[in-house]
């Protein structure tokens, strides 16, 4: 699995994101419940530019799955997956509501760097609008 997850990083750094989530989802049919590779899959179908690649419900079962692992629900990047993943999904509520949490695990992390890129994020939310793909570049 882990081979496959390092050609879906490789394929990510080249914005080939067909291949990245191809890659990815062999990566976790070895390993299903490993968290990088449940992270970089919903993160890539919330955020791809590719239209073909994007799918919000889909980011969001991943990303569903994801947090069920322990710790998940205090991990600001993989909270940050969660909210683009709800986003995706039309869910800009829970978005919104997610994304204040990664705010405020950041500020008690006092990670200045993260929360204005997250500030970021939530002024889209709040907008109803989904992380455009140079912003989703930056994956969790």
């Amino acid at each position: 699995g882990s081979v496959h997850f390092q050609f879906g990083e490789i394929f990510l750094r080249q914005n080939r994101e067909a291949e990245a989530l191809s890659s990815f989802l062999t990566s976790l049919k070895y390993t299903p419940k490993q968290i990088a590779a449940l992270n970089r899959v919903s993160w890539l179908l919330a955020t791809a530019g590719n239209s073909s690649v994007r799918n919000g419900a889909e980011s969001l079962r991943y990303a569903k799955f994801m947090m069920q692992a322990p710790g998940a629900t205090d991990d600001p990047a993989l909270l940050s997956t969660l909210a683009a993943a709800h986003a995706a999904a039309n869910q800009f509520p829970a978005a919104i509501q997610t994304t204040l949490k990664v705010i405020a695990l950041l500020e008690a992390g006092q990670r200045p760097d993260k929360q204005k890129e997250q500030q970021e994020r939530l002024k889209l939310y709040q907008q109803g609008k989904t992380l455009p793909s140079p912003l989703g570049r930056t994956a969790p």
